[in-house]
C-alpha cells in the first residue's frame, strides 16, 4: 500500500504547483488577463485534466467501464513523469507565463472622449464600420457555403429527421462533407461569419438602431444554421456561449445571464443527444461524462503510443497550408489505435496544442508549444483593454475562441485550419476597406488629440480643449 501511495506522489506534487501557481498568479496579474486564462484553463481542466487524472488513477478498467468501444492493449504508462508532466504542464506554465508577459503588458494612453461601454476609457468608433458593408460582405461571403449546403440537402429538415436513431449515418455525412470541402469552405462557416456577427453586436449594442438591430440578428441566426448545417451541433452551441460572452464583455448582460444560457446550452445538448441516439436513458450525468472524458481518453494513447509504438512524426510548421508537404496525421494514428476495428469512417482523435506537440517532437516540443499559448493571453489581454472599435472587438473575441481552440487542437490549426485566425483577419480586412470607402471619416481636428500623436499645440488650446462637454457615447456619430 506504501508503494502505490508514494507512485502518486508526483501526480500529488503537479497539483500542488498547478494551484500554486494559479493563486500566485490570480492574485498578482492584471485583471484583464483574467477572463483569457479561465477561459483556456477552463476549457482544458473540463476536457483533458480531469478525464485524464481519473484514468491515471484507476488505468484501464475505467476506460472499459466508459463503453466507448476501445482497444486498451497498448495501455500500459498511467502513471510514468512523462504522463503527469504534459499532462499538468499547462497549468502550471500558462498562468505563469502570463504573468510573466503582463510585465510588458501595453498601457494605452486614454485619448480624450466619452468612456466606453466595455469598460475602457477610450472613446468609442462605431464608424469603423458601416452596415451597408457589413451586410453586404456577409450576404457575399455566406453565399456559397449556403448554397452548397442547400444543394447536397445538409439544410433539409427531412435529412435531419433521418437521422434520428441514426448515429452512424450522421458520422458518415459528415466525413463526406468534410473530405469534400476544402479549409476555406469550413473557414467561413466557423470563423468568418461569427467575427462578422461579432461586429454587429459590438454596433447594436453602441448604435442601437434598426438596421442594426436586424442585422445583428440575421447574422446571428443565418450563421447558427449554417454550423448546424455541416452536422456539428457542439460549433452552433459554442457560437451562441461566445455571442452570449461578447454580451457580457459589453456590460449588455451580466454573468449570471452568461451562466444561465450556458446551463440552457448545456440542456439543449443534452436533449440532442437524446433526440441523435434515441436513448432514453441518456441524461445529464452522460452529459457531463461526455464533456469530462470525450478528449481525456485520447490522452493516454498518445503518451504510450509516442515514442513506444510509434516516432515521433516530426515538427507541423503549417508548410502544408501552401502545397509543402503534408498535414501531420498524429490524430488519425491515435485514432486507429483506439478503434483498429473501425473500419467504415476515419476519424481522428483530438488533443490540446501540447499534446498534439507531444506526438510531433517530443517533451522539449510539447513544452515550447505550452510556452506559446501566454502570447494568445497576453493579446487578447492587450485587445481588451481597448474594446472601443467593432474591429478590435471581433478580433477579441476570436483570439477567445483561439484560447479555446488551443484546449482542443493543434497550435498550427488554430491559425490555419477552417477555424484558424486567418479566416477571422480574412473577414475583417474587406469589412474595414470598404467601409472606410463609404464611410469616410475626416482628420481628427482636436488639438489634444494633434498632441498626443505628436502635433504642436499650445496648452491654452488644450485647456480650451479640455472645457468641451463629454457626452454619452450613444451620441456619437
Amino acid at each position: 500500500m506504501d508503494v502505490e501511495v508514494l507512485s502518486f506522489l508526483p501526480l500529488l506534487g503537479f497539483v500542488a504547483l498547478s494551484v500554486i501557481a494559479w493563486v500566485v498568479t490570480w492574485q498578482c496579474i492584471d485583471q484583464r488577463f483574467r477572463l483569457p486564462l479561465v477561459l483556456y484553463g477552463g476549457t482544458y481542466g473540463l476536457t483533458t485534466v480531469i478525464g485524464s487524472t481519473l484514468l491515471g488513477l484507476f488505468g484501464a478498467p475505467l476506460i472499459d467501464s466508459l463503453e466507448y468501444g476501445l482497444d486498451c492493449s497498448i495501455l500500459n504508462d498511467f502513471n510514468s513523469l512523462t504522463y503527469w508532466s504534459i499532462l499538468f504542464g499547462p497549468m502550471i506554465l500558462v498562468p505563469l507565463g502570463s504573468l510573466y508577459c503582463s510585465k510588458f503588458f501595453v498601457q494605452h494612453p486614454a485619448l480624450h472622449g466619452p468612456p466606453s461601454s466595455s469598460g475602457g476609457d477610450s472613446p468609442v468608433n462605431t464608424r469603423q464600420v458601416s452596415v451597408v458593408a457589413l451586410g453586404f460582405l456577409y450576404t457575399a461571403f455566406a453565399f456559397y457555403p449556403f448554397l452548397t449546403l442547400l444543394q447536397s440537402g445538409c439544410l433539409d429538415i427531412d435529412t435531419f429527421m433521418a437521422f434520428q436513431g441514426d448515429f452512424s449515418g450522421h458520422i458518415l455525412m459528415r466525413t463526406n462533407l468534410i473530405d469534400s470541402h476544402s479549409a476555406s469552405f469550413f473557414g467561413i462557416i466557423y470563423t468568418l461569419l461569427p467575427t462578422l456577427s461579432f461586429c454587429a453586436l459590438f454596433q447594436w449594442v453602441h448604435r442601437p438602431t434598426v438596421a442594426w438591430r436586424c442585422t445583428f440578428v440575421a447574422c446571428c441566426v443565418f450563421t447558427t444554421i449554417l454550423n448546424l448545417g455541416t452536422l456539428q451541433k457542439h460549433k452552433a452551441l459554442f457560437f451562441l456561449l461566445m455571442l452570449t460572452l461578447g454580451m457580457v464583455e459589453l456590460k449588455m448582460v451580466r454573468w449570471k445571464t452568461f451562466l444561465a444560457v450556458a446551463l440552457s446550452l448545456f440542456f439543449l445538448l443534452t436533449a440532442m443527444q437524446i433526440w441523435i441516439l434515441t436513448a432514453a436513458n441518456w441524461s445529464s450525468i452522460e452529459t457531463i461524462s461526455l464533456l469530462v472524458f470525450r478528449m481525456s481518453t485520447c490522452y493516454p494513447y498518445y503518451i504510450n503510443i509516442y515514442p513506444a509504438w510509434q516516432p515521433y512524426i516530426g515538427l507541423d510548421l503549417g508548410l502544408n497550408a501552401v502545397g509543402l508537404g503534408e498535414a501531420p496525421k498524429d490524430n488519425l494514428v491515435v485514432f486507429n489505435f483506439m478503434y483498429p476495428d473501425l473500419i467504415y469512417v476515419q476519424g481522428a482523435a483530438t488533443g490540446a496544442a501540447h499534446v498534439r506537440a507531444y506526438a510531433q517532437g517530443g517533451v522539449i516540443f510539447a513544452l515550447l508549444t505550452t510556452a506559446v499559448i501566454p502570447l494568445f493571453v497576453t493579446v487578447a489581454a492587450n485587445l481588451r483593454k481597448n474594446l472601443r472599435s467593432p474591429l478590435c472587438f471581433a478580433f477579441y473575441m476570436q483570439m477567445l475562441v483561439a484560447l479555446y481552440n488551443l484546449a482542443n487542437t493543434s497550435l498550427v490549426d488554430t491559425f490555419t485550419s477552417g477555424y484558424g485566425l486567418i479566416w477571422a483577419i480574412i473577414g475583417l480586412s474587406p469589412v474595414w476597406l470598404l467601409s472606410s470607402y463609404l464611410n469616410p471619416t475626416k482628420p481628427h481636428s482636436d488639438p489634444e488629440h494633434r498632441e498626443l500623436i505628436g502635433g504642436p499645440t499650445t496648452q491654452s488650446a488644450i485647456h480650451d480643449a479640455r472645457s468641451i462637454p463629454k457626452h454619452s457615447s450613444k451620441f456619437l456619430p
